[in-house]
Parts: structure tokens; sequence; C-alpha cells
């Protein structure tokens, strides 16, 4: 009889303990890696700056640089769904909308089309973000006043 409730005891233990561990989320997507923005509604990009990280665990980065001489850092959680990206901030804010996305050019060009009713195209190329932008403290997009880009 002991040996049925200790049996018991060590199946619930088990259970309880597998319970509690958190899923762990990988995206395999050409997204995953580093980027920066080259054209914005089909314009070479002057006035500002975007740098986006997309790690394989489901976070992202994003560096911007609109019209000032330092970058801002905000973060937060994406999903994948088919040809779909979608994204909310680090402080629980979800990104401006969804995006239908596409590669080109050896999987080192990315295409992001807004699902809104104007559909704004922005076009990434692979590329390292630089040191100096990643040093850029992080924000609670909360806390900023501006525009976030996604």
């Amino acid at each position: 009889m002991k040996k049925i409730i200790y049996t018991i005891f060590a199946v619930c233990a088990a259970a309880i303990v597998s319970g509690c561990q958190k899923d762990t989320v990988e995206i395999n997507s050409p997204m995953v890696g580093e980027w920066h923005l080259d054209s914005w509604l089909s314009e070479e990009q002057e006035d500002f700056d975007v740098y986006l990280s997309f790690a394989k665990d489901g976070t992202f980065e994003m560096f911007t640089d609109e019209r000032s001489s330092h970058f801002v850092k905000f973060t937060g959680t994406y999903t994948v769904s088919g040809d779909i990206v979608s994204g909310v901030y680090s402080d629980g804010l979800e990104w401006g909308a969804s995006y239908t996305f596409s590669f080109s050019d050896g999987d080192n060009v990315m295409t992001f089309v807004s699902n809104t009713p104007n559909e704004e195209t922005s076009v990434y190329r692979r590329e390292a973000i630089p040191e100096d932008v990643r040093a850029t403290p992080s924000v609670k997009s909360s806390e900023y006043g501006g525009p976030r880009f996604l």
C-alpha cells in the first residue's frame, strides 16, 4: 500500500513540475537576424533610421532615430503565422499593425506590407546593427512621446 501511495505521489509531483515549465518558442524563419531599413513607402529614408533584430526565441529589438542625434531602443515579442508577423512591445502595447512579409535577394531583403487600408510598405536589408546603436538605452514605449515605427 505504501508503494502505491509513494508512486502516486511521485507521478503527481512530476506532473506538477513539468506543468510549471514555460513553453519555449522557436521561430524558424529567414526573418531571424538583424535588419536595416532601406526604404519606406517606396522612398529612401533620410529623415529617420530604423534597425530591427528578430531572435529565434520570439523576441525583438528595434532601434529608431527620428530626426534626432540618438537612437531609441524598444523591445518586445513577436509571432509569425504563415507570412504574417505581429508583435507586442515589452510594456504591453501592440504594434500599430500586423505585416505581411516576403523575402528576396537570397533572403537578404525583407519587405513588410502593413495590414491596414493604406498598406504601408517598408523594405529592410540584412545588416548587422552597429555597436554604437546597440548601446542605446532601452525605453518603455509608453514613456516615449514620439511615434513607434511598428
